[in-house]
């Protein structure tokens, strides 16, 4: 049997370092899991969300690189590209590639996630009544 968690043995980390690693939690939108058609485009989407909010770009376009995904996300290379499908087949999210030396930009269909929100909302009350 094995010891719990709190039992075990494990080398002493420092409270800094463990306040370093934890202290910039990103937010995680629950039902832009139901609408991205997962956890890893959920993820994407909020942080998305996120930057989409913060752009200066009047049509609403922001550029990540794959390493800042990953950095901000956990995202691996590999579910970055199957989220971004994901959100580009459901009409969420386009993306694309501008610039000198190219840089891969993104832009949320603002109208689309609330469509999708809103029927997502209407599918969840139907199952509440049945």
């Amino acid at each position: 049997m094995t010891a719990p968690v709190a039992e075990r043995t494990a080398p002493t980390i420092p409270v800094e370092i463990i306040k370093t690693l934890l202290g910039r939690p990103i937010a995680f939108h629950r039902a832009f899991v139901t609408i991205g058609g997962g956890v890893s485009a959920g993820l994407m989407l909020s942080q998305a969300w996120y930057w989409s909010q913060r752009t200066n770009d009047p049509a609403g376009w922001f550029w990540k690189t794959q390493e800042d995904w990953e950095k901000e996300t956990g995202l691996t290379r590999r579910e970055q590209e199957t989220a971004r499908r994901q959100l580009m087949q459901r009409g969420l999210m386009e993306e694309e590639l501008r610039g000198v030396p190219a840089r891969l930009h993104f832009r949320l269909d603002i109208q689309a996630i609330s469509n999708a929100i809103g029927i997502a909302a209407q599918n969840n009350a139907a199952q509440s009544c049945a």
